[in-house]
């Protein structure tokens, strides 16, 4: 039920700096949408650099993320998420953070994808624990046992 999508910066600007400040705050990080709007038209006017906003909409979630596509890399940025806690919600931010990224990247044959600035700082402070993933994507079973503490490459019987 995602419906995804891709726009460039200056056709989702509004949205997209509302959602990415809402986002912001909720997690505790100052930010304004004024502020949003400073970083990515900067951004925006960089030689070289394409800013790209990835789209998902499910039901009631609508979510918007920022990713930098620059030389042989695209890094994924700020995301921006509205909606109720949910499977949804959660679908639709795989679908932002992972899958349309990834659709990207191999359409345009580049070898390296970054998550965020400093995303492992922020994700590291609320408890998460890293793994080096290489080239593989998980099958719904493997996400949930990852989510659930199991790392999918380990047996669970000996």
């Amino acid at each position: 039920g995602i419906v995804s999508s891709r726009h460039s910066w200056p056709d989702v600007e509004d949205l997209a700096s509302d959602l990415i400040a809402e986002h912001n705050v909720g997690k505790g990080n100052f930010d304004h949408a004024e502020f949003v709007k400073m970083r990515n038209r900067e951004w925006e006017a960089c030689p070289g650099l394409e800013l790209t906003v990835f789209g998902a909409t499910s039901g009631t979630v609508t979510g918007l993320m920022t990713a930098l596509l620059w030389q042989d890399q695209l890094e994924v940025y700020e995301i921006g998420l509205r909606g109720e806690h949910g499977p949804q919600r959660f679908a639709a931010y795989l679908d932002l953070v992972f899958h349309q990224p990834i659709r990207l990247a191999q359409a345009r044959g580049l070898r390296t994808i970054r998550l965020g600035p400093m995303a492992e700082r922020v994700k590291a402070g609320r408890g998460a624990v890293f793994s080096e993933l290489y080239g593989g994507v998980l099958s719904l079973p493997d996400t949930k046992g990852l989510a659930a503490g199991r790392h999918p490459a380990i047996s669970q019987t000996t």
